[in-house]
């Protein structure tokens, strides 16, 4: 579905004195992600991840490398469309993706861009919201509910409708749970895992937050712009000293299993 090959991204900037100088931001980055995983990606703040996240859907472009998405090169403008068709962003505060005046027509945004037909943008608006549970306010006197009187949670699952609505075969977070509470944040979370198991949507998580992603099929771990470590969550969080040096910390259960090895207790 998705294949990132020898990737290199620097930002460039200017000095106070007017120098140019560049900010490596990814440096020779491959892997490749399959139709239907849950894919997490972790690293503290200034590891890549959120370079990483537009690379894939197409708003930023490779210095040297590429990025393959069914096929489709991103540097190539005749694909963009499809590509970011195909590959829907969620951004870290949903209020900077919420730009309409009513749940509704917030949702109608994309699939309206998309000159998708009114009845088939009828039902695309309904189901979505069904999909994060938010369904009550695709009629009667919900319908009109404007997104300010929305919780942080509520918030967050309206803009992943908004890109449910363009059906997309992926969808990218970025840090999406970074700006709620405990009770948005695992909304949230939960509506993205039935989207991955239930609906086959494939899922790129960015996160600095290990325990959001236990479940996933598959883990990368970046520090400074690398790709630091790849694999599947077991062994990723069992490295304990890879983890400490990338600016991460193990899963509470990771944490407690090895104090109790130390301990002398055998665990299954």
């Amino acid at each position: 579905m998705i294949r990132v090959e020898n990737v290199n991204y620097s930002y460039g900037y200017t000095d106070e004195e007017g120098k140019p100088h560049e900010s490596v931001a990814l440096k020779n980055v491959s892997f490749h992600i399959k139709k239907g995983e849950f894919v997490g990606v972790l690293g503290s703040n200034g590891s890549g991840k959120s370079t990483l996240s537009r690379l894939l859907n197409a708003l930023i472009f490779p210095n040297e490398g590429r990025v393959l998405v069914n096929g489709m090169d991103t540097r190539e403008s005749e694909s963009w469309f499809d590509i970011r068709s195909t590959c829907g962003l969620v951004f870290q505060n949903p209020d900077n993706q919420i730009i309409a005046s009513t749940v509704w027509e917030d949702v109608a945004e994309g699939p309206q861009n998309l000159g998708v037909p009114r009845d088939e943008m009828i039902v695309r608006i309904k189901d979505s919201l069904k999909k994060v549970s938010m369904e009550k306010f695709s009629e009667g006197e919900y319908r009109d509910t404007s997104p300010l009187f929305l919780s942080g949670g509520q918030k967050q699952r309206l803009a992943i409708a908004g890109v449910l609505a363009m059906n997309p075969e992926c969808i990218i977070f970025d840090e999406p749970t970074s700006m709620l509470d405990p009770k948005g944040r695992k909304e949230v979370l939960s509506t993205i895992r039935e989207l991955n198991h239930k609906y086959n949507i494939t899922i790129i998580y960015i996160t600095h937050f290990p325990e959001e992603v236990l479940d996933a099929d598959k883990i990368l771990v970046f520090n400074k712009g690398n790709l630091i470590s790849e694999g599947e969550p077991k062994g990723i969080f069992s490295d304990e000293e890879m983890l400490k040096n990338c600016g991460l910390r193990q899963p509470f259960e990771y944490e407690l299993k090895g104090f109790l090895e130390k301990e002398g207790v055998e665990l299954p």
